[in-house]
């Protein structure tokens, strides 16, 4: 079986990665961590189009477009 010739820590990944991620830091990071499974994540952040809120302050009424952050797979895990 193919899981039973795999090394103790390896990584695996999307084959369309355009990334400069420094695999090596990514392997020693989770080797340390001593984590049964690590994620590479990137911080994303998007302007919402649309307003989440609203508040009346006197005589003004503010609609508020909160940014959106969210952490997203680069698609490489060891």
């Amino acid at each position: 079986m193919v899981l039973e010739n795999l090394p103790d820590h390896f990584l695996l990944m999307n084959g369309d990665i355009l990334t400069d991620m420094n695999y090596a830091d990514l392997l020693k990071f989770h080797i340390e961590s001593d984590a049964p499974l690590t994620v590479a994540t990137n911080e994303r952040v998007t302007r919402s189009t649309s307003a989440s809120s609203i508040s009346k302050t006197g005589d003004h009424v503010f609609t508020k477009k909160p940014p959106l952050t969210y952490n997203v797979s680069m698609g490489a895990t060891p």
